[in-house]
């Protein structure tokens, strides 16, 4: 039996593809805004604009889960942020969402939920601080802090200063701000409610575009990620145990090694904000280290301790600059479609390819400054007409049927006998078969045969060919590769129920060969499409063109006979 697969997705992620797409743009626009004008607590103020985002579609939408899902969907498309470090900001949109869907599913869906969880959403953007600053400096930092805060209310005269209570003074104006951006949400979805459904742009999905994009020739590997933690952890290690001479080497060989590596993620390093706080870091470590303790303004092991600190900073930044860089990776973006993850490989799709448009569709920032409310909701119930946009992208997919199996096992033969029982049937069908073309020594290339009137033209062989493209030890004829395009290109112009193309292999993966024309099919015509690939590169071609429902018919174990009624039917 053949597997069906479908990327037809739920109600929930459909929804959370329209509001991960719209928290991502709010994530771009007002984070660019922010950090032109160099706005202090810039992550506050986006953890804010989220909880008011949220909250209003929760007024809209009533779907359990949409929330954690969107949060998802907009941490993944985060990852295209012109941004150096992109790691920290994609957990803090996660457990943003984690965080309010934990209290919807612990108090219901009310006011009281809504205010609680967007207080906490608020207050995880200053723990994540914290734990960011921990992570980067060590736990030193918060002696220094201590004894600078010791120092202080010393010299205001205060006798004795109550450091928890300034944390949890901090602590409450951080919740009662995420309380307001959830009263702000609350009536923005109320007043999205309110409105007639006239959006003032009409975004239509960009089907060109693709997140998980795999045609770019990068020299990339998943393993960069394993490399740089295990650096990381092993700078981190010296770092903490030896004495700064023995740490500071290799350290700052490896950070060297990420700054020309990655010098495009490497901007952070080239502000002078930079280093300003790295002068600072020294400078109050070797004051406040023993707490002016020895009477000198000047402690040699409190500068050690400072420099101690920003060599571990330079490791940290630099190694999560690079393993930002790294998740950017489409190797590792495409993982979510394994192990069940095809759901979130699909919504992260959809959102992507709305994703201009719904950024192209929001007010501007001062508009959303004075009339927050009226804008909250006007962007609300625009985005609420994406919904439909998406559903009938999905159902207009093209549908493609895929024979697969391990190199030289007898595809093209299983190919042949199924056109032979197609033309018995009278099904208009149209496309090419890659013949294989054999000598003594062996098979020396293919030939394309075209499938309705059997011409046939030179396409591949081993030894070098005039003009030709090369792939590992293969040799692509010019005039092949023209002769199958034509047959492509007035394929889905004439009565056609299904378009044949073998094969789809590693050369149509970096963007060669019949990607173009693939992709050109894909977009414009709904005829279904049989393809010929390969078992190892099989998920990779499910992946890299946005195409709708597969029947994956494996030749190992399925007979021409049997799958012809699920192929009529599928195709029909």
């Amino acid at each position: 039996m053949p597997e069906r697969l479908t990327n037809r997705l739920s109600e929930t992620w459909l929804q959370a593809a329209v509001v991960g797409s719209l928290w991502a743009s709010f994530e771009i626009i007002i984070g660019s805004f922010l950090h032109n004008l160099r706005v202090p607590f810039a992550g506050t103020i986006l953890s804010f604009a989220s909880v008011g985002l949220i909250i209003a579609f929760l007024q809209i939408w009533k779907s359990r889960g949409m929330v954690w899902r969107a949060g998802l969907i907009a941490a993944l498309l985060k990852s295209i942020s012109p941004s150096a470090i992109i790691l920290g900001p994609m957990v803090g949109i996660f457990t943003e969402a984690l965080i309010i869907e934990f209290f919807l599913i612990l108090m219901g869906r009310n006011i009281f939920s809504y205010l609680v969880g967007g207080a906490f959403a608020v207050l995880s953007s200053l723990l994540h601080k914290v734990v960011s600053l921990l992570i980067t400096y060590g736990f030193d930092l918060v002696i220094i802090v201590e004894q600078l805060y010791l120092y202080l209310i010393r010299q205001l005269g205060i006798e004795r200063g109550d450091p928890v209570l300034l944390i949890v003074i901090i602590m409450l104006v951080y919740m009662v701000v995420g309380m307001f951006g959830a009263i702000l949400g609350f009536l923005g979805g109320k007043k999205a409610g309110q409105i007639l459904s006239h959006p003032e742009k009409n975004i239509v999905p960009d089907k060109s575009a693709s997140f998980f994009n795999t045609t770019v020739e990068k020299r990339s590997s998943p393993w960069f990620l394993l490399f740089h933690l295990i650096c990381i952890i092993a700078c981190l290690f010296l770092i903490n145990r030896l004495p700064i001479w023995y740490s500071v080497l290799p350290s700052l060989a490896y950070a060297s090694f990420c700054l020309y590596t990655y010098r495009a993620s490497m901007r952070s390093f080239r502000k002078p904000s930079f280093w300003i706080w790295f002068m600072a870091i020294t400078l109050l470590a070797a004051i406040f280290w023993n707490g002016l303790s020895k009477g000198d303004l000047w402690d040699l092991e409190g500068l050690l301790v400072g420099l101690k600190m920003n060599l571990r900073a330079v490791v940290i930044l630099t190694g999560f600059a690079a393993m930002s860089r790294e998740l950017r990776n489409p190797i590792i973006r495409t993982v979510l479609y394994h192990h069940g993850f095809a759901n979130v490989y699909h919504a992260v799709g959809l959102a992507f390819s709305v994703l201009p448009g719904v950024i192209d569709s929001l007010p501007g920032v001062r508009k959303l400054i004075s009339m927050p409310v009226g804008s909250l909701g006007m962007i609300v119930r625009n985005a609420t007409d994406i919904y439909p946009t998406l559903q009938k992208e999905l159902s207009d997919q093209t549908r493609v049927i895929i024979i697969s199996g391990e190199v030289q096992e007898g595809k093209t033969t299983f190919l042949l006998e199924l056109v032979s029982l197609l033309k018995s049937q009278n099904v208009p069908i149209k496309g090419f078969i890659a013949k294989g073309i054999h000598k003594e020594e062996g098979r020396i290339g293919y030939d394309l045969v075209d499938v309705e009137i059997d011409a046939s033209e030179q396409y591949i062989r081993i030894e070098k060919l005039p003009s030709a493209y090369r792939h590992g030890k293969y040799y692509f004829s010019p005039e092949g590769l023209e002769f199958g395009r034509k047959i492509l290109q007035k394929a889905d112009k004439q009565n056609t129920s299904l378009i044949i193309i073998d094969e789809v292999g590693p050369v149509e993966l970096k963007g060669k060969g019949w990607a173009e024309e693939i992709e050109r099919l894909v977009n414009n015509s709904r005829i279904p499409q049989l393809w010929v690939v390969c078992k190892p590169i099989l998920n990779r071609a499910m992946r890299q063109w946005n195409i709708g429902e597969v029947l994956l018919i494996d030749i190992s174990t399925d007979s021409v006979e049997e799958e012809l009624i699920h192929i009529m039917e599928f195709i029909s």
